[in-house]
């Protein structure tokens, strides 16, 4: 069976973890903060916080951007579902805007009539380790007087232009998931280059308390502490943070297995006549995430190519499902599909295929054989 995207996990990050537990502080302690100077450092922000997922960095951002009850937010729509959960969280409102076809990111040209009075900030998706546009996004919250939020899930490492996504981010969320570029088990971070939101979000994260039990329970730290704010569990924890600084250690080595299976595919995919890799854009330079391809056959379905690879014991997905599709959020709005022709086409032809930093040249050559097979190529690979 080739999975679909299998974690790089390494003696590194078991020794890590091993070590966290031979020192019985499992929680959030002194691991936990060197893994944030770490991110920081390496992406080139101010500050990092890490937390317990990319959902939990989003709903942290959104609150220190002042989003309330009422507010409007613009989004993709073609996302996970967390994006948009933590929207409601706050009882806001998403309003998509469709995507651009070579990138399956926002379409940065037709965000800004969907502005109102009530618009509070822009959550854009950077998509498949490509960028979106962040000069024409800045342009646009600063002449609206918006804020812009990155869900960067897709996107730790990659850069826009000469800037990794997070440098120079006011707001901008990571994943480390199981099958991120980098993983912590789960878990993820908000960069920001504010003190006073990194400050904010760092008492939300841990139930609106002053000090974490690092700061309570060490040798250095006090018993004594306050609570001022209405917060959040969102913190990570040492054995979490120990397993992604042995990746970040690593991240080098994860980054160049990841772009030799995709420059591979990439390669071998585009000689089918029936299949379009997803082109990207100009502007980025991408940490591959993931490998997208469009089924453009009259012949078989998308549906069909995924059922076939399964039945070869070839596991893939579809990023996304648009999020106007799922039965909760047609219960509370009334999203058109004919709004959203570019979404609606990515979903119906987009397919991912096996693809991690762990999957092997020769998985990757059965892949592609099996795919040309299936549109009648027998060539050798």
């Amino acid at each position: 069976m080739i999975n679909f995207a299998p974690p790089s996990i390494t003696n590194k990050e078991i020794d890590a973890v091993v070590k966290v537990l031979q020192s019985r502080w499992l929680t959030t302690g002194y691991v936990t903060q060197d893994f944030s100077n770490k991110i920081s450092k390496y992406i080139g922000s101010k500050y990092c916080l890490s937390v317990s997922s990319c959902t939990a960095a989003i709903h942290l951002a959104l609150i220190a951007a002042g989003v309330k009850e009422g507010d409007e937010v613009i989004t993709s729509p073609l996302t996970f579902v967390s994006t948009v959960n933590s929207i409601l969280y706050l009882k806001a409102k998403p309003v998509f805007v469709d995507i651009k076809e070579n990138d399956f990111i926002i379409n940065e040209d037709k965000i800004e009539k969907y502005i109102t009075k009530k618009t509070k900030a822009i959550l854009v998706v950077h998509y498949a380790g490509f960028s979106a546009n962040l000069d024409k996004l800045r342009l646009i919250v600063k002449k609206h007087h918006l804020e812009l939020i990155e869900d960067a899930a897709h996107a730790f490492g990659s850069k826009y232009k000469n800037e990794f996504i997070g440098q120079n981010s006011k707001y901008c969320c990571f994943s480390f998931y199981p099958t991120k570029n980098l993983t912590s088990i789960e878990g993820g971070a908000l960069i920001t280059n504010s003190k006073k939101i990194f400050k904010k979000a760092s008492i939300l994260a841990l139930h609106g308390i002053t000090k974490d039990a690092w700061k309570r329970f060490s040798s250095a730290g006090t018993w004594r502490y306050d609570v001022v704010d209405i917060g959040y569990k969102y913190n990570m924890t040492n054995i979490q943070a120990a397993v992604g600084i042995a990746q970040l250690e690593r991240i080098k080595e994860l980054y160049h297995k990841r772009e030799e299976i995709y420059r591979f595919y990439k390669k071998e995919l585009s000689k089918i006549k029936e299949i379009e890799t997803l082109t990207g854009n100009d502007y980025s330079k991408p940490f591959r995430y993931i490998f997208v391809i469009k089924i453009k056959s009259p012949r078989i379905s998308r549906d069909q190519f995924i059922e076939i690879l399964k039945k070869k014991e070839i596991l893939c997905s579809v990023f996304f499902i648009p999020v106007y599709r799922f039965s909760i959020y047609k219960k509370l709005f009334s999203f058109n599909r004919k709004n959203f022709p570019e979404t609606e086409k990515a979903y119906k032809e987009c397919v991912a295929l096996p693809f991690s930093a762990v999957i092997k040249k020769s998985e990757a050559k059965k892949v592609v054989r099996v795919i040309k097979e299936i549109f009648n190529l027998s060539k050798n690979v």
